[in-house]
């Protein structure tokens, strides 16, 4: 039973902290929730979130004192936490670091923010449960179906979860599909490097064995929004959001390049497979290391229901093919303001 309710009356615009706040996604739910016109204090370890008048602060996720003493001095509304090693093969090769902040790192805000009662949004993905052992007709995912992951980022994912649903009495889980936008402060995303390919006329292989469901930044920042100043729960703390529908990357990658005005026979299939060496070529150096990340994987389809996201919100949730026209529509303005600012888009 899914088991939001919500005050429709909202009397206040929620002051946020964000932890992970120049990684991709964290950069973009910062850009939309300033937008619309919310507080944020933006975290991170290493860099500053280079978004304008956005509060930039350092922060150690293993340092659980030193983040009581942020979170009090800050007093938020709610925390979102962003921060993550997120990439599979970056996951398999530093364990020790995505443990450290995908699973520690979250318990410790989790705790703090706890024992103040603040809400503690949790960003999660369907890595979580595991590839279902590659079942091309695996049934979108529920909330509460059973999870196994195999990968080092899933299992990760999975026991910080595990702690905010039977150890808090805040914590709120927010699935995500594969997110649509462009990269943050530290890295390029998938979509900064495909759009620089077919810019310049090169080929893109993706699969077409990995289903995913999306999402975009503005979807994300939405229910954030709505979680902060909405909800309040019975026994329900965990939502899947995304567009409805699953769709491979070589679907996706096709669909962008014809919206976007480029040849769509650009994007061609790349075979589960397909030797290591043309996995990892370095023929376009990081772009190729960035585009696959994916490309590593068993076949698996990842698909999200849909159900929880869209009772949160209170709407009927977009397809993927809208929801990517609408990323594209605002991907020509961000084009476009690159161009005028002398931006290469060499890869």
């Amino acid at each position: 039973m899914i088991s939001f309710l919500f005050n429709k009356e909202v009397d206040f615009m929620p002051k946020f902290i964000v932890f992970g706040a120049t990684g991709f996604i964290g950069t973009n739910i910062c850009a939309e929730l300033k937008n619309k016109k919310h507080e944020i204090v933006a975290t991170s370890f290493n860099h500053d979130n280079y978004i304008h008048g956005i509060q930039n602060l350092k922060a150690d996720l293993t340092d659980k004192d030193r983040l009581k003493i942020l979170i009090q001095n800050r007093a938020p509304d709610a925390i979102v936490y962003a921060a993550g090693v997120h990439g599979l093969p970056q996951c398999a090769e530093k364990k020790s670091l995505s443990d450290r902040i995908n699973t520690l790192g979250a318990v410790n805000v989790a705790e703090v923010a706890d024992r103040l009662m603040i809400p503690c949004i949790y960003l999660s993905n369907a890595y979580a449960f595991g590839n279902g052992n590659g079942d091309p007709n695996r049934p979108p995912i529920k909330p509460n179906d059973s999870a196994s992951p195999e990968s080092a980022h899933g299992k990760a994912k999975l026991q910080a979860e595990n702690f905010y649903i039977s150890r808090t009495k805040v914590g709120i889980i927010l699935r995500l599909g594969m997110a649509i936008g462009r990269g943050g402060l530290q890295t390029l995303a998938f979509w900064d490097t495909l759009e620089k390919a077919l810019f310049h006329n090169k080929t893109v292989k993706l699969r077409k064995d990995l289903i995913h469901s999306w999402v975009d930044s503005k979807l994300i920042a939405q229910a954030i929004e709505t979680l902060a100043t909405n909800m309040t729960f019975d026994g329900n703390r965990i939502v899947h959001l995304a567009a409805n529908g699953g769709a491979s990357l070589y679907d996706v990658g096709q669909k962008f390049a014809s919206l976007a005005g480029y040849d769509k026979k650009l994007i061609q299939e790349l075979p589960p497979s397909a030797p290591d060496d043309e996995k990892w070529s370095n023929h376009f150096n990081l772009f190729e290391k960035t585009l696959n990340t994916y490309s590593i994987e068993s076949s698996a389809r990842y698909e999200l229901d849909t159900e929880t996201g869209a009772s949160l919100l209170e709407t009927k949730l977009p397809n993927w093919e809208l929801l990517l026209e609408n990323y594209v529509e605002r991907w020509k303005t961000f084009w476009q303001e690159d161009q005028n600012e002398g931006v290469s888009l060499s890869i």
